[in-house]
């Protein structure tokens, strides 16, 4: 029995790699994995790595 991992994943609305993300999203869902993705304003910077990382511990 194999089990899939959970992954957390966010970016900002001005994030340099926001297109990249939405690609990586969208493979991600075709392999049916336990994926959850957010995407809220921000931008590439700690501040938002810091919100990311508060939401991501607090579901799992």
């Amino acid at each position: 029995m194999s089990v899939s991992p959970r992954i957390y994943v966010a970016w900002g609305d001005k994030d340099f790699l926001r297109e990249s993300n939405s690609r990586y999203t969208d493979e991600m869902k075709k392999l049916n994995l336990n994926f959850i993705w957010e995407e809220w304003p921000g931008s590439h910077s700690f501040y938002f790595f810091d919100e990311a990382l508060r939401k991501a511990l607090a579901r799992f």
